[in-house]
Order: C-alpha cells, then sequence, then structure tokens
C-alpha cells in the first residue's frame, strides 16, 4: 500500500488523457464511502441504537445474558 503522497507522484507521471480515468476512479471511491457511511440512513439507524443501547445495558448489568 503505498503512502499519499508517493500516490500523487504517480498520478503527476501520468500522461494527460489518462486523468479523466483516475478522476473517475476517485469519484467512484467517494461514492462508496458515502454509501457506506450513510447505513444508519438506509433504516439502520433505530435497529443500531437500539443495539448499543443493549449492550450498554449488558455491560451495565441491567440485563443478563443467556
Amino acid at each position: 500500500m503505498g503512502s499519499r503522497e508517493s500516490l500523487i507522484e504517480r498520478i503527476k507521471s501520468l500522461p494527460e488523457d489518462r486523468l479523466g480515468d483516475v478522476a473517475n476512479f476517485v469519484e467512484s471511491l467517494e461514492t462508496k464511502a458515502k454509501r457506506e457511511s450513510e447505513l444508519p440512513e438506509c433504516g439502520m439507524g433505530d435497529y443500531l441504537a437500539e443495539l448499543l443501547a443493549y449492550e450498554d445495558m449488558l455491560v451495565a448489568g441491567k440485563v443478563k445474558w443467556m
């Protein structure tokens, strides 16, 4: 896995006509990251909040694990 600086240098060395491909790939990564960060907005937000609350109750001993 390359460092950010190494990747930037590799991009700089590409021919100008390939920069569009790089831009498209970066855009697809951004879209994927945004989609992954929006998981709670896909109807899972309440479920995740309830699961975390339940976990806290287990840790506090308010609920017994069977």
